[in-house]
């Protein structure tokens, strides 16, 4: 019997949208900050916290006093297909139980890794922005941007 993944293929991703007008925020929500050295895409994942949980933790770290938050929730199949859009082929590996890409360098990398924080138990890391250049990147937020964004109230 195979063993269980970490992230199912029906594991959600929640990622904090900032609010604002246009499709242009949240298409930002889905690029790297490289100039801060951002290595990997901030989210969090249901299998291991609760949607209003993340949601709360959202409210207290970026919109203090507010009765709702803006957040994309999205499933790993589908930032499985985006990725494969823009040039990454993100594959189930049985033996380590893991989603895997190429790297750079052609070797295998985890492309989704749980890096709880303070405060952020669920907090996971989409590590394989890190290896797409501009264009493709881009490609990938667009995609993203595409799912319906979700107003969540607390």
């Amino acid at each position: 019997m195979p063993a269980t993944p970490r992230f199912r293929l029906d594991t959600t991703l929640l990622r904090y949208v900032k609010k604002s007008s246009g499709n242009g925020s949240v298409v930002a929500a889905f690029l790297l900050r490289r100039a801060i050295g951002e290595k990997s895409l901030s989210v969090n994942s249901t299998d291991f916290e609760a949607q209003t949980a993340i949601c709360r933790y959202y409210a207290q770290k970026w919109e203090t006093g507010v009765r709702h938050v803006n957040v994309s929730s999205v499933r790993i199949s589908k930032y499985n297909a985006a990725a494969e859009e823009a040039g990454v082929a993100v594959k189930y590996d049985d033996a380590t139980t893991t989603w895997v890409f190429a790297n750079k360098v052609g070797k295998s990398a985890a492309a989704y890794v749980r890096s709880p924080r303070d405060g952020s138990p669920s907090h996971c890391g989409v590590e394989f922005l890190a290896h797409l250049d501009e264009l493709s990147e881009m490609r990938f937020a667009r995609r993203m941007a595409d799912y319906a964004l979700k107003k969540v109230r607390l």
